[in-house]
């Protein structure tokens, strides 16, 4: 059986254990989230040992110094691990403004100390004072915005957001670690029409990589759907509809599931996409958002006829506890 070190700890793996849930299971606190690979909250370095399997979008100096993801490392011969030094991976900021711009969902603009390297649609992992990270996606775009703009979601059992739409105030300080993920704006494929498919906070890094493609000149259409429960949630539509009137390759529709609307006119967002565009040959495709839509629509893209590699994910993965 593998073994990993912690601390001078030893401990055995079960089989097809994690790296993670084998330090879980010995009471040792370390943060984490998706337990997926997608939010990087759980990073660790590797002392020694191989993990090169487990180092997904780690920026390539991380990997050299041994970084990697527990939640996905299952490796085949001996680890030794440590805690990462914080100050190597995060960056300070200030909360700039929070605007509440639904009933669930608030922009909160935040001021980097230092310069910060980012793509529009990328995530970071936000940290406050106690140590608790969640992963955001980011709405702002580097060329055009020098502050970093995320959208938090109010989530009934979650920490973080509760606190942020709660008790969170202009002036307070916190700590970014990122940016992660591939999902924004490719800029190699400007003459290709483009889908964006997102529900609640999920429309956040998909209003970044519209505003980066239009930034950029994109010669291709722009299709954003955006989808919610309630009128409410369709917080970016009147932002969106303006910015399809100055841009006539781009095009803005919200669609509500819920309730409040009359049932021949509910549908969500992906079965009003794939109504409206049968075939996506030669697409880029961008979901964010709720993880069974994500995972769906991913599907339907590839079976309209979108390649693989021009589908661009980003599933709001909730902690699990």
């Amino acid at each position: 059986m593998t073994k990993i070190y912690w601390q001078g700890q030893a401990i055995t793996l079960n089989e097809q254990e994690t790296v993670l849930d084998a330090l879980l299971r010995q009471d040792i606190d370390l943060p984490y989230s998706c337990k997926s690979g997608h939010c990087h909250t759980c990073m660790l370095q590797a002392e020694k040992g191989d993990v090169t399997d487990s180092q997904p979008d780690i920026r390539a100096s991380w990997k050299e110094s041994g970084y990697f993801l527990p939640c996905i490392c299952q490796p085949s011969g001996e680890l030794t691990l440590s805690v990462i030094a914080q100050n190597e991976l995060f960056t300070p900021v200030l909360v700039h403004a929070i605007e509440h711009v639904s009933e669930r969902i608030c922009r909160v603009t935040l001021d980097p100390a230092t310069p910060f390297d980012y793509h529009a649609g990328q995530f970071i992992n936000l940290r406050r004072a106690d140590g608790l990270k969640r992963s955001y996606s980011l709405a702002s775009l580097p060329t055009q915005d020098s502050m970093l703009e995320i959208h938090v979601q109010q989530m009934d059992n979650g920490e973080m957001s509760q606190w942020i739409h709660h008790d969170l105030s202009v002036g307070d300080k916190l700590d970014i670690c990122g940016s992660f993920g591939h999902c924004y704006y490719q800029k190699v494929t400007k003459p290709m029409p483009i889908l964006l498919v997102g529900t609640g906070s999920g429309l956040a890094p998909l209003m970044g990589i519209v505003r980066d493609a239009l930034d950029n000149n994109h010669q291709g259409d722009i299709y954003l759907y955006h989808g919610s429960r309630t009128k409410n949630g369709l917080y970016g539509q009147n932002h969106m509809t303006l910015l399809a009137k100055q841009f006539d390759n781009f095009h803005y529709c919200g669609a509500i599931s819920g309730v409040e609307m009359e049932e021949n006119q509910r549908i969500h967002a992906d079965d009003l996409a794939m109504k409206n565009h049968k075939s996506l040959l030669g697409w880029q495709v961008y979901l964010c958002g709720h993880p069974a839509m994500v995972a769906k629509m991913k599907k339907r893209a590839y079976l309209a006829g979108a390649e693989i590699k021009h589908i661009y994910a980003d599933p709001f993965i909730t902690k699990q506890e």
